[in-house]
């Protein structure tokens, strides 16, 4: 199979499983993509998400790190790995983390599910 349509079919199962929630699923489709497409950062960042919300913090940390690597403009991926150091006790690096994403403007930031999570941390709410 070449790569472009061994790639579009990862892309489909992600999104169908995304669709189902099927996190095992999830896992495995971006796992492919990234081993198809190494250089993405949305990728790494989509892994995260999924190992995020299994409760695996450590490897959704790798995951967004390798991301930021990838963009270091990624105010997202910051905010998550924030939220992520944070569920670990981590809060030092989870504040660091979080204080990057304050040089995105207001709107965008709002995107971000660490929104609260560093109005309570910076601003004790």
């Amino acid at each position: 199979m070449d790569k472009t349509k061994e790639f579009n079919e990862r892309v489909i199962g992600f999104l169908n499983s995304k669709k189902e929630g099927k996190s095992d699923v999830i896992l495995f489709n971006l796992t492919k993509l990234i081993e198809l497409d190494p250089e993405n950062p949305e990728h790494y960042y989509n892994r995260g998400v999924a190992q995020g919300h299994t409760g695996n913090y450590e490897l959704a940390i790798n995951n967004y790190t390798k991301a930021i690597k990838l963009n270091p403009n990624d105010f997202e991926a910051y905010g998550n790995r924030g939220v992520a150091y944070d569920a670990l006790g981590q809060q030092d690096k989870a504040i660091a983390d979080l204080e990057n994403t304050r040089i995105i403007p207001r709107a965008k930031l709002v995107k971000c599910w660490g929104i609260m999570l560093i109005e309570e941390i910076i601003f004790g709410r």
